[in-house]
């Protein structure tokens, strides 16, 4: 069964608004609120960077994620500022903070991108923004601020993330969600405003989920960073219907996905079997959406999610849900699997 599921809204107020060419750097980093110190031009350094990211000093706190007490470690975030900091001249990094809607922000530091491509490249994520208030009924309700690092190969990319202790082998992008921080690696027009989507996703199912299964998180991001739209008159035209891949390799049952949740790591899995899980992730989401669209599945998970944001479903409890209104859910997804273009 093949669908085609269109949106149609008005984003007027809501568009994205650079608010300062040189970056709000953070001084006490919380996901909901984020405290924000606006340096003055004089602050600035020769390297684009203010001097408060590039010598922090001061207090590191508890941050509270949804009640949650998630502990922030002081070191990590100093390690980024200092990294940042000593590879800025080399990179020519620049920073600017840009506004989506009237709760996001997302404060970029970028290597001398032009403003509107960067624009661009948040466009699609203020409109996942809309979709997801449109078909999930959710929506941020306080204030978030995300810091997006945009590097310019993915060698720097690899070069910044190792100077933090990171492995960044398997990736060109990187959410870590103890710092709020999202790094992200260019390679070309087409690949990085998927891969800043992909990222940015998680940092909102973090803030709207609280903590939720790998499979969900990684299913959603994947599936929405290819989300495809059109925009006449500040109207937006949106299709989700933009599902494609090689057959191979052949997806995971639903149930081998959802009770995966340990095979993530790359230690624990081969580089094959891992890129399989990412697109498992995303066959089951799409499938949700687009065939499963008057049960509205994705709906209920995050719904159900939300309720206790401190902690993640059960792999049993996943599947309940996902299983109580379909009969034969894997005979199902797989006819609407074959029925898909391939690449």
């Amino acid at each position: 069964m093949l669908m085609f599921i269109f949106l149609t809204f008005n984003l007027d107020g809501e568009n994205i608004i650079e608010e300062n060419s040189d970056i709000e750097a953070p001084d006490l980093v919380k996901l909901t609120p984020v405290q924000e110190i606006q340096e003055s031009t004089k602050a600035k350094t020769k390297q684009g960077l203010p001097k408060k990211l590039l010598s922090p000093q001061g207090q590191f706190q508890v941050s509270q994620i949804h009640q949650c007490e998630i502990k922030v470690d002081a070191e990590v975030i100093n390690n980024i500022r200092y990294t940042l900091s000593s590879f800025a001249q080399e990179m020519a990094l620049q920073s600017s903070t840009h506004t989506l809607g009237n709760k996001l922000k997302v404060n970029v530091i970028s290597a001398n991108f032009k403003k509107a491509t960067i624009d661009k490249w948040l466009e699609k994520v203020n409109i996942i923004l809309s979709v997801y208030n449109e078909l999930f009924d959710l929506k941020l309700t306080e204030a978030l601020v995300i810091y997006l690092v945009i590097l310019p190969d993915i060698e720097s990319y690899h070069d910044v993330l190792a100077s933090l202790s990171i492995d960044s082998s398997d990736s060109q992008g990187k959410y870590l969600s103890n710092s709020n921080f999202s790094f992200v690696a260019y390679r070309d027009e087409k690949q990085i405003g998927k891969t800043v989507a992909h990222e940015l996703v998680h940092a909102i199912n973090h803030a709207l989920l609280g903590f939720h299964a790998r499979w969900l998180n990684e299913g959603l991001a994947e599936y929405f960073k290819n989300i495809e739209y059109t925009k006449q008159d500040d109207v937006f035209e949106v299709s989700l219907d933009n599902y494609s891949r090689k057959k191979l390799p052949a997806p995971f049952s639903i149930a081998d996905l959802v009770y995966a949740e340990q095979d993530w790591a790359p230690s624990k899995i081969d580089p094959t079997q891992r890129s399989r899980l990412y697109l498992s992730a995303k066959d089951h989401i799409s499938y949700m959406v687009e065939f499963m669209d008057e049960a509205n599945v994705v709906k209920q998970l995050m719904a159900e999610e939300r309720k206790d944001r401190c902690s993640e479903l059960s792999a049993s409890e996943y599947l309940q849900i996902i299983e109580k209104d379909t009969l034969y859910f894997s005979e199902t997804f797989d006819d609407w699997f074959s029925s898909k273009p391939e690449k």
